[in-house]
């Protein structure tokens, strides 16, 4: 009798068949969603917005001469502070 067939034959392997079956599933699914997502996303957003706001900025009026000065010049103070006299120094020992 002939050692190399002492597998049955009745008993297959059936985990890579499972196994390639699962990965062609995964693939086929994951096709269809990339293929099925090229529609238009719905955006939670309206494509115009509901409120606008407009912000208006008051400009400044153009500035016109006057015909009367409206700032009058003050009179230059006189200083009031006097001259003292200063010690003179006094030298002292090196150590």
């Amino acid at each position: 009798m002939d050692t190399t067939y002492s597998v049955s034959r009745k008993d297959r392997n059936y985990k890579w068949p499972i196994i390639i079956g699962l990965i062609l599933l995964l693939l086929a699914g994951l096709g269809y969603l990339v293929f099925s997502g090229s529609q238009k996303f719905i955006s939670p957003l309206p494509e115009t917005p509901a409120v606008e706001i407009i912000f208006y900025t008051p400009t400044p009026e153009p500035v016109t001469p006057t015909s009367t000065p409206s700032a009058t010049p003050k009179a230059a103070k006189k200083p009031t502070a006097t001259p003292t006299k200063s010690t003179p120094a006094t030298p002292t020992a090196k150590p």
